[in-house]
């Protein structure tokens, strides 16, 4: 068994254990006035030869260490995310748990949070570039936060509600009032800036995925949101919400795997790549078809019925002439020839 303490009575020979040890071995013991200290797994001891007792000694080392001094630190390697400004004046970076804002040309580095042990991650400049949004652990969980760009004021906080989530992949909306974003539980949020008391919606759940797939992509007048959902045959398909009905549209056949959507700037298309010969390497599981080589290409699917496709085939007929070509041409038909 462990080592242990045990007595010796020196005048009938007998020997007795004092403590019964059922964890990790009794490492150092040393006998003092009315009772004897020991170590056990990096824990100092007291036994207490009246009451029979052992108890454990709290001991606290309040160190001047270095790596709690405040100091300067070079966090040019820990940068994880950052996000560009609209005119591309600025870009914020995540480094070393804050959210520095660096300038491309004039001004100079401000760091927008300062928060010592706290984790702000994930930034993101909105479009019309008033603000930056990111997620915080300022309340031991994640919610997200939105502050000034140049970081005067108090940060507007939402609560987003979920134990032990972490969130990722931050997106505005083109008109700086709605924002998009995932989880590791494979859930895809909207927030609504503008709601009175606003709240997380789930739109969207990944529950074949095992990863955060959905990269959406918002359309130009915000209405409506694209994005990647996997299939439970593994493959992705692309899909549409709408915030006017709260309602989905898959919009790929799924016979394919389809990704990356993305908006025209005019709203009339939607592009995206498809990948026919994604085959056994769709999944995570099956080790013969990783690093197989695959091939995609890019396609653009019409929002509307009436509006014609930008890829429609030429048939190769000569095109109707308009009303005044006609005319003119009779005009300037040529002088009969007379031989």
């Amino acid at each position: 068994g462990p080592i242990t303490l045990f007595a010796y009575d020196t005048r009938s020979g007998t020997v007795r254990k004092v403590i019964d040890n059922t964890g990790f071995d009794i490492t150092s013991a040393s006998a003092g006035p009315g009772g004897i200290v020991y170590s056990q797994f990096g824990q100092i001891h007291v036994y207490d030869f009246a009451r029979g007792t052992s108890r454990a000694v709290p001991i606290t080392v309040s160190g001047d260490l270095p790596q709690l001094r405040p100091r300067f630190e070079n966090v040019s390697k820990q940068i994880v995310r950052g996000s560009i400004s609209p005119h591309g004046l600025r870009a914020v970076f995540e480094a070393h748990g804050d959210l520095l804002s660096v300038p491309a040309k004039h001004g100079s580095v401000v760091n927008l949070t300062h928060s010592p042990g706290v984790m702000d991650r994930d930034p993101a400049y909105s479009p019309d570039g008033r603000w930056v949004a990111y997620f915080a652990d300022r309340d031991h969980e994640y919610d997200l936060y939105i502050r000034a760009e140049d970081g005067s004021g108090t940060p507007r906080r939402i609560a987003l509600g979920q134990k032990s989530a972490f969130y990722d992949n931050l997106t505005w909306s083109p008109d700086s009032r709605k924002l998009v974003f995932g989880d590791q539980k494979l859930d895809l949020w909207l927030v609504d800036l503008d709601a009175r008391d606003p709240r997380p919606l789930r739109i969207a759940v990944n529950s074949n995925a095992t990863l955060q797939h959905f990269h959406p992509a918002w359309s130009p007048d915000s209405r409506w949101i694209a994005y990647t959902r996997v299939l439970r045959n593994d493959l992705h398909a692309i899909e549409i919400y709408s915030l006017a009905d709260g309602h989905s549209v898959q919009v790929t056949d799924g016979a394919s795997d389809a990704r990356s959507p993305v908006f025209d700037p005019d709203g009339k298309y939607l592009y995206f790549t498809v990948s026919t010969n994604t085959g056994l390497s769709a999944g995570l599981w099956e080790m013969s078809g990783m690093e197989r080589p695959l091939t995609a290409h890019v396609y653009a699917a019409t929002l509307r019925a009436a509006e014609p496709s930008p890829l429609a085939p030429d048939a190769g007929f000569e095109p109707p002439a308009a009303p005044a070509k006609r005319a003119a041409a009779k005009a300037a038909a040529p002088a009969p020839v007379r031989i």
